[in-house]
């Protein structure tokens, strides 16, 4: 084990580089952070812009079946409304992987557990009149679009990360 002698001003060098790379590893934490935070907003604003297009549409192109209930959709309208959601849920997940540019596979999980939360919340304090398969359909389908978005930038990432 060799001994070298530092002087003083090595010393101090030494410390301002650490100093320095702590610094900036704890401004890329709070960058890093941000944008995760970002992303999930972003996803999930994402998703919402794109279902209330998606019910928007609906009721402006399809009257409403005599006799209906309000609060339950008929057929018709439930599987516009699932598909609706699915594909709402993927471009959520593409736009969170896009802002998060790292790691989509985490994001894509955040934002499914964010999902997740709000549609249990959703359908806990719901007063709709709605068949709970139809509820657990919109979650699932929320969170398997959310997750193929994820899967998707993931697998792209690395077969990039291969390219010479």
């Amino acid at each position: 084990m060799s001994t070298k002698k530092f002087s003083r001003k090595t010393a101090i060098v030494a410390c301002r580089i650490g100093f320095a790379g702590y610094i900036t590893a704890v401004e890329n934490r709070q960058v890093n952070l941000f944008d995760g935070i970002l992303a999930i907003l972003g996803g999930y604003g994402a998703m919402y812009i794109v279902m209330k297009t998606v019910l928007t549409v609906l009721a402006i192109t399809s009257p409403e079946p005599a006799g209906a209930s309000s609060t339950t959709p008929p057929p018709s309208h439930a599987v516009v409304i699932l598909a609706g959601s699915f594909l709402a849920a993927v471009i959520g997940g593409v736009i969170a992987c896009l802002i998060a540019k790292r790691s989509p596979i985490k994001h894509a999980i955040a934002l499914s557990a964010v999902a997740l939360v709000l549609g249990i919340m959703t359908t806990v304090t719901s007063r709709a009149d709605q068949p709970l398969w139809y509820s657990v359909a919109l979650i699932g389908l929320s969170i398997a679009g959310i997750m193929l978005a994820g899967l998707i930038f993931q697998i792209r990432n690395r077969l990039k990360a291969r390219r010479p």
